[in-house]
């Protein structure tokens, strides 16, 4: 059974020409303990955290970079290899739009409301 390797990505329904690794964070509570001088009391906090999809893309002459680098309230999904899906609603590309030349590739990171579907 295959778990790694090829992956599907699309944002807004523009594919995406993924490369490499990419990361998903879903947006599941951050959980922390909470823990005095003398003992841990078994109980914890949790924290909203900002799921996205985050990894390189290859920028081909049909990639429409300043659009990706634009989008706002985008629907982002990812297909990973072991067949789970995994869907920004109201997405929107963050951090720096950045292109390199060596090998032809962006910075693809796209926060919001991630899930597995």
């Amino acid at each position: 059974m295959r778990v790694g390797g090829r992956i599907t990505v699309e944002a807004d329904g523009i594919r995406i020409v993924a490369k490499g690794n990419f990361t998903v964070q879903t947006s599941t509570p951050k959980r922390t303990g909470i823990a005095n001088a003398s003992h841990v009391h078994g109980h914890y906090k949790e924290e909203h955290t900002i799921g996205y999809i985050e990894g390189e893309a290859t920028d081909t002459m049909d990639t429409d970079t300043q659009k990706i680098f634009n989008m706002t309230g985008a629907t982002v999904s990812l297909q990973a290899a072991n067949g789970k899906t995994y869907m920004i609603t109201g997405g929107y590309y963050a951090g720096d739009p950045q292109i390199t030349t060596e090998e032809g590739t962006f910075k693809f990171r796209f926060e919001g409301n991630c899930t597995q579907v």
